[in-house]
């Protein structure tokens, strides 16, 4: 399970948006955004479908990859499934990379 803001951060990402551009496009402020993204803030509701819309990713990716992965959320849209897979398996990437990282710096 992804925490809400690591997902919009890994498909921001993956999308090759700054974090400025998509406060921007998404109409709330840069720190505000990176506090949502490390967790530190949460969003409403219409902020999250602001968010998806300036990624043009549905909010119902952004959700399903938040929720615990219990198969339980799915998208009656197979674009959505494709996406969230995809996101995960981004993240998956991201947190082996950090630990081999973190294994070199202690060497």
């Amino acid at each position: 399970m992804l925490q809400l803001g690591a997902a919009i951060r890994i498909t921001r990402q993956a999308k090759g948006m700054a974090l400025g551009e998509l406060a921007k496009a998404s109409e709330v402020s840069s720190p505000f955004l990176s506090l949502v993204e490390k967790g530190r803030r949460n969003v409403s509701l219409d902020v999250l479908r602001r968010i998806a819309v300036a990624m043009d990713v549905p909010v119902e990716a952004l959700i399903i990859l938040s929720h615990p992965a219990t198969g339980s959320l799915r998208s009656s849209d197979r674009r959505t499934n494709r996406l969230a897979r995809s996101i995960t398996e981004l993240a998956n990437a991201e947190t082996r990379l950090r630990s081999r990282l973190a294994e070199r710096e202690q060497k």
